[in-house]
């Protein structure tokens, strides 16, 4: 057992060492934003999804309503659901009783780093999460705390952090193939035409923009695919 709890908090130290920075900067904003040391610790612990903690801190910050916020995460994050299910697939016999709990501590990195592995063990999986998650919560502790310091125009520049995100999710992507790229792009300018609707609410253009795409996307590639085995 402690083999796989070294194991899994070694693998997890690079990851670590990303997460902090960012975290930071979340807690930064969130400061900015005038949320309380508690509301971002909760932001950081129940949600744990770095993209999308950015993504409803901007939001917030332009006005969206409840529903709309989680709307919008919930369609960033409804990847973790295949990730979920790759690694639950994996697992060990005896792991699978804490298929819950590891798909709660879910991320990008956390999959990457065992998507090489077969009959993963739960004291590995939920060493390297948990190491995980506490950096993440403690970057945004600190991150808030520094925020009383550090000057407001300088926090309010860290916001570019969110584009910096999708980023780092977009570019693997589109290296792999064309079809990332052009669902991002597809979703840019429905974005953009949905935005010029005058009776579409602030918000729902994104909502409606990503739920299209994923649409037209799943119908095109669907054929390719198709056409691809035949």
């Amino acid at each position: 057992m402690k083999t796989h709890i070294r194991l899994g908090i070694k693998e997890a130290m690079p990851v670590i060492l990303g997460y902090i920075p960012v975290a930071i900067t979340f807690g930064l904003l969130v400061k900015l934003e005038g949320l309380t040391l508690l509301q971002a610790f909760l932001f950081s612990s129940v949600v744990f999804a770095g993209a999308a903690q950015f993504m409803a801190i901007n939001s917030i910050n332009i006005g969206l309503s409840n529903p709309q916020i989680i709307i919008a995460t919930l369609l960033l994050n409804f990847r973790h659901v295949l990730m979920s299910t790759s690694i639950s697939s994996r697992l060990s016999r005896e792991a699978r009783r804490f298929s819950p709990l590891i798909a709660f501590f879910v991320t990008d990195e956390s999959y990457a780093l065992t998507s090489h592995r077969d009959n993963i063990s739960h004291v590995y999986i939920l060493s390297l999460q948990i190491a995980n998650y506490a950096s993440w919560i403690i970057g945004t502790i600190i991150g808030f705390i520094a925020g009383q310091w550090i000057p407001e125009f300088i926090v309010s520049c860290m916001g570019i952090t969110l584009y910096a995100m999708f980023a780092a999710l977009l570019v693997p992507e589109i290296k792999k193939g064309h079809r990332a790229l052009i669902m991002a792009l597809m979703a840019g300018v429905l974005n953009y035409l949905f935005m010029r609707i005058p009776f579409l609410a602030q918000g729902w253009h994104f909502i409606i923009a990503v739920i299209v795409t994923a649409i037209i996307g799943t119908v095109i590639f669907k054929e390719e695919e198709v056409e691809h085995f035949e």
